[in-house]
């Protein structure tokens, strides 16, 4: 494309340092004025940008221009003519200037493209906001799996800020994502992505990060969103990261790095046990919200008046996946035993009775076990149930499961539902539970969410873990139709 310059002399070249905030008043300073003075218009290598009342026109192949102005060393790419920029999708006569919602003053509002870097050198060529919409929820799972970025679709000087890493440069950020897998077992997940017209995708998405070093086993679940800026070739020059359990979440936000220990130093256990399959939507911080695939339970119905903490129907359980059973099934004991609480409303199941299964099978330990409470603090006059899950292997038909020898013992399956929950330490008290199940509904309240009346108790340790190592929570649900 040809290129024309119109500038007000005299002018210096300043360098484009992005680790350092610029005033919107105020114009960044060369780093050797003496030298700029001697040339002062000369680049002497890329990230170059002339103070303010500078501006640069570049004649579009498409006809029209573009107009690269730069105020406070941030450079501003707007298009002048009625034609839209490729790949993106606009379509209004109005001058289309690319913002960055949410990112601080150093985070470059549009970069201009490399050069050389066209469509025709990184090997594709456009494809709008949806392509790389398409191309995110296919790419991430598969950076944070395998390690390795697809660098065609990324600027080399691409920009990458979350609450602790900020970082420019396409090299910097792949080796970014190689040092974190090095580091942590990571799996990330995409939950739905969204274009911002004209030049971003958003994506929200959890990834959960477990230390490879520490004998503890801590984990690190983080949610949030990322903001993607996009160029007309369809290739990202920003990356903007924020986390939904922080309120600031400014490069090395204090309360970033604070979140980033406490979950690291957490001393409470998970037993390695298979459990009900979730997927943390969001994490404030004080509670998360979780989807729960469907699985199998077998439970008994506790008697009325006991408190949140009781152990009432454990033994009838524990006979019963320890060979209480007409097929004689078995559980093997590898690990400790888990309690746990979960709403009972909207499910279906079988109680003892025979189903014609014969021979001997054998049942794994999973976890945890549930303790279920009617009605919150109030309560609806359901009697508690306490509850274990049943292995995966088993499928989604209750009577599919070994038949009880005591009629108390139930079957059912537990439906898909979102929940959220809270996490505390302690034995726990029923005084430990009240607390905890009154704090959260409070939370959610305060969010605009609807909790149930129900809540659930889990309890994930045995007996001889000592309160402080111990991980209980208590779930309430959510409505089903709970969006991001």
């Amino acid at each position: 494309m040809n290129i024309t310059r119109s500038m007000a002399p005299p002018l210096h070249c300043s360098i484009l340092d992005l680790s350092k905030p610029i005033t919107r008043n105020q114009a960044p300073v060369s780093r050797n004025p003496a030298k700029a003075a001697l040339n002062p218009c000369k680049p002497r290598l890329r990230g170059l940008a002339p103070t303010p009342r500078a501006s640069q026109t570049f004649a579009a192949a498409s006809g029209g221009s573009l107009e690269a102005s730069f105020e406070s060393g941030i450079g501003i790419v707007t298009r002048s003519d009625p034609s839209p920029l490729s790949g993106i999708g606009a379509s209004d006569s109005s001058d289309h200037t690319a913002t960055l919602p949410g990112a601080p003053e150093t985070a470059p509002s549009r970069l201009l493209p490399d050069a050389g870097e066209s469509a025709a050198s990184t090997g594709f060529s456009g494809g709008g906001l949806e392509a790389v919409s398409a191309f995110l929820r296919d790419e991430l799972p598969r950076t944070w799996s395998d390690g390795t970025i697809t660098k065609a679709r990324y600027s080399r000087n691409l920009w990458f800020q979350d609450p602790v890493v900020r970082l420019k440069g396409r090299d910097g950020y792949a080796a970014n994502v190689r040092l974190m897998r090095m580091l942590f077992n990571i799996s990330f997940t995409v939950h739905k992505t969204q274009p911002r017209e004209p030049d971003a995708v958003d994506l929200w998405w959890t990834m959960v990060l477990k230390p490879r070093f520490l004998l503890w086993r801590p984990q690190l679940t983080l949610t949030g969103r990322s903001h993607y800026g996009v160029n007309a070739q369809g290739v990202i020059i920003s990356h903007l990261d924020t986390w939904d359990a922080l309120a600031d979440n400014s490069f090395l936000s204090l309360e970033a790095l604070a979140l980033c220990i406490r979950s690291f130093l957490n001393p409470q256990q998970t037993p390695d046990l298979e459990g009900p399959r979730y997927t943390v939507l969001r994490d404030t911080g004080d509670y998360q919200v979780r989807r729960y695939e469907p699985y199998l339970v077998a439970e008994v119905e506790m008697p009325k008046g006991k408190g949140p903490a009781a152990g009432d129907g454990f033994n009838e359980l524990a006979g019963y996946i320890f060979g209480g059973n007409r097929q004689s099934s078995k559980m093997e004991m590898t690990s400790p035993v888990y309690t746990s609480g979960s709403s009972s409303s909207g499910s279906s199941g079988s109680g003892g009775g025979g189903n014609g299964h014969g021979g001997s099978t054998k049942m794994e330990m999973t976890s945890p076990v549930f303790t279920t409470a009617g009605g919150g603090s109030g309560g609806s006059g359901e009697a508690p149930r306490m509850a274990f899950p049943i292995e995966a292997r088993y499928g989604s038909d209750p009577d599919a499961l070994p038949t009880p020898n005591d009629a108390r013992v139930t079957r059912r399956r537990e439906e898909a539902k979102v929940v959220a929950a809270i996490q505390f330490s302690g034995l726990p008290l029923d005084w430990e539970v009240t607390r905890a199940e009154r704090r959260l509904r409070g939370a959610l309240l305060l969010d605009g969410l609807k909790p149930a009346e129900d809540w659930a108790l889990a309890r994930y340790n045995d007996p001889f873990t000592l309160p402080a190592l111990r991980r209980n929570e208590v779930l309430i649900k959510l409505p089903d139709d709970y969006e991001l």
